[in-house]
């Protein structure tokens, strides 16, 4: 049992370290956080201008009568750490990497458009938190929420990592329900929008995702 578990360990190793040395497959890699860089600097930029659009904030199923919680915390500091966790994971299994940062991208671009749709202000008792992907008036949808959920179906096939990430999911809308950081359906949308944007990744990148299921690159 012991030396097959070492030998799966080893061989895990192998086939990563075997990525990591294809000058193809780091080429992809700095593509796919190429486009995650820009995709940011965009949501940035329409953060901004949604903060500096909002209007007034509206009532909400549960924030009008839930009392306001201080999770400013989880929503900051505890984010940053599954973020920091998340970009460990993919650099451990590279096979995801170039296929997630893609998809990761997508999702920041649709979400940087979907919240100058609509400009409604934050929930007035909400704690302000110190972040700069976080702006106050960037609302419809959950950033956090939709990332969580699409990582949970980019490591669909390892049972661990799927049932973390959507445990996860839960774990921060809640929190931002609780902390008043969201309007119910900001949390309630974002796996939706989050599925979308994975199923129209799957078409547009299919050397991408094909990678992540044989774990190696097919090349022509």
């Amino acid at each position: 049992m012991f030396f097959k578990i070492k030998e799966k360990i080893s061989q895990h190793f192998k086939d990563n370290m075997n990525l990591w040395l294809d000058r193809e497959f780091l080429l992809i890699a700095l593509l796919s956080f190429s486009l995650l860089y820009l995709a940011n600097l965009i949501n940035s930029m329409a953060g901004l201008l949604a903060t500096e659009n909002a209007s007034n904030y509206v009532n909400d199923i549960v924030l009008s009568n839930v009392p306001r919680m201080d999770t400013s915390f989880i929503h900051g500091e505890i984010t940053g750490r599954i973020r920091d966790l998340t970009i460990i994971l993919l650099l451990i299994f590279p096979r995801y990497l170039p296929f997630a940062m893609k998809t990761m991208a997508m999702l920041t671009v649709v979400r940087a458009g979907f919240i100058n749709m609509t400009n409604i202000g934050i929930y007035p008792d909400s704690i302000s938190i110190n972040s700069l992907a976080t702006f106050g008036g960037d609302l419809f949808f959950s950033g956090h929420v939709a990332t969580t959920y699409l990582m949970s179906l980019v490591f669909w096939d390892k049972n661990f990592l799927r049932n973390f990430f959507l445990a996860t999911t839960i774990f921060l809308g809640v929190s931002a329900l609780l902390g008043h950081y969201h309007y119910t359906i900001d949390v309630f949308a974002a796996p939706f929008i989050a599925y979308g944007v994975f199923a129209m990744s799957k078409k547009l990148f299919k050397e991408d995702f094909r990678l992540t299921e044989v774990g190696v690159l097919v090349k022509a």
